[in-house]
């Protein structure tokens, strides 16, 4: 069976026609469009062609299909049967394909255009354990070193990137946790920096140049108890302020969050450690004069009724 190229007009040869009386070529046969038929797949009645036909030689005749004789895909049946009788009719099939598989199969042009719709099977797709395998291509070695030099590149990239994130908490505060912190540290740091002030307004009343160790000293007035018992009130509450900081600050992580969190923070901080920094260098100035073992009132009393004596 011929195939033709659908909706595609194409020529025809019908025959060789025999004359019935001669049995030699029929060459001057009247073919018409109405002498030939066309039988077309699915189709109930037939349909004359759009052209007739003409004698080429020997009995044998040309016609010429339009587009719209072969627009119907399948079976196409072509009866042709001479206006004079003066030969027997004549018979033939055709198969009518899709231009692109005309043009694959028969002219060699074209690709056949294939769409898969069959469902994945993943039974059928996955090999059994032990299944034998037969290998497309010949191993590459070229092509598995560049793919392990890929592989290693990643590998170091990883390895790097660990580095880092080994050096995370497990389980990082969140920001707003760690100014918090920051800010009861900065709250207890100003505390201190008002008892530190509040105890160099006492210490700016030592004299700038005590007297040493066994000098003679004139004392203005008599031992307070009062005063000393209120002093060492002021160094109980220190005492107090700083062991509540240490409870604070025992609370903070081993491992900080980062420092470009806290930075802003720690500057303001530092700021006023400058401060209490600076005073208590003044303080430390003055105390450095003091003897180490400050003479008693009672053992400066001797000396008192000496010169009252005097």
């Amino acid at each position: 069976m011929a195939f033709l190229r659908q909706s595609t007009s194409q020529k025809l040869f019908l025959g060789p026609f025999l004359a019935k009386m001669t049995g030699g070529p029929a060459t001057a046969l009247s073919l018409t469009a109405s002498c030939i038929r066309l039988g077309k797949e699915g189709a109930t009645t037939m349909v004359d062609a759009s052209a007739g036909a003409t004698h080429v030689e020997n009995g044998l005749y040309v016609v010429t299909l339009g587009t719209g004789d072969v627009d119907t895909l399948g079976k196409l049946t072509v009866v042709v049967t001479p206006a004079d009788a003066s030969a027997l009719p004549m018979r033939m099939e055709y198969e009518v394909v899709p231009a692109d598989v005309y043009d694959a199969f028969i002219k060699g042009t074209d690709n056949i255009t294939v769409d898969l719709t069959a469902t994945y099977d993943a039974a059928k797709t996955a090999a059994a354990a032990g299944a034998a395998m037969t290998l497309t291509a010949a191993y590459d070695a070229a092509k598995t070193a560049a793919s392990q030099t890929s592989v290693d590149t990643v590998d170091t990239v990883v390895d790097a990137i660990k580095l880092k994130t080994d050096n995370l908490p497990t389980d990082p505060a969140d920001e707003s946790l760690i100014e918090a912190a920051i800010t009861a540290v900065s709250n207890k740091v100003d505390t201190v920096d008002g008892v530190v002030d509040a105890i160099k307004l006492k210490t700016d009343t030592i004299p700038a140049s005590p007297a040493a160790i066994g000098s003679a000293m004139t004392l203005t007035a008599a031992y307070d108890a009062a005063k000393t018992a209120a002093s060492q009130t002021s160094v109980d509450t220190v005492d107090s302020v700083v062991d509540a900081i240490k409870l604070k600050t025992d609370n903070l992580p081993t491992d900080p969050a980062d420092e470009s969190l806290i930075e802003a923070a720690i500057t303001a901080v530092s700021g006023k450690v400058d401060t209490v920094d600076d005073i208590v260098d003044a303080i430390k100035l003055k105390t450095d004069l003091i003897p180490a073992s400050p003479a008693a009132v009672i053992a400066l009393l001797p000396l008192h009724q000496m010169l009252i004596g005097w």
